[in-house]
């Protein structure tokens, strides 16, 4: 994720907290994978990402 956004690695965790406060992103687990999340775009980041 950090190399698809040009950031350093350690700036993703305060950018994905903004997202999800903004209810830009939805955060689940993975039930695959207890120790990640799957991230999701939701209805409202939809409409920030058109504008």
């Amino acid at each position: 994720m950090a190399t698809a956004l040009s950031v350093h690695k350690s700036a993703i965790p305060a950018k994905m907290n903004r997202l999800l406060e903004k209810d830009s992103i939805h955060r689940a687990k993975n039930p695959q994978d207890l120790r990640r999340f799957r991230l999701t775009v939701t209805k409202n980041g939809e409409k920030v990402y058109e504008t």
